[in-house]
């Protein structure tokens, strides 16, 4: 299998952080409006990309 190519645990890890931002944004949106949606969205893409990008050898 080539170093390049996404594994399913890590694909696993950007899609938990995305459900994660996503779920955190909709709790937020009282407090902070409806951009805490987009900023949830992006906070948990970030942490599950680099949850996926640092754990490489172990997911």
């Amino acid at each position: 299998m080539s170093e390049d190519k996404v594994t399913s645990r890590q694909g696993f890890a950007i899609g938990g952080g995305l459900m994660f931002g996503t779920g955190l944004g909709f709790f937020m949106i009282p407090y902070l409006g409806g951009t805490a949606v987009v900023g949830g969205i992006i906070a948990g893409l970030g942490a599950g990309l680099l949850t996926a990008a640092f754990m490489k050898n172990k997911l």
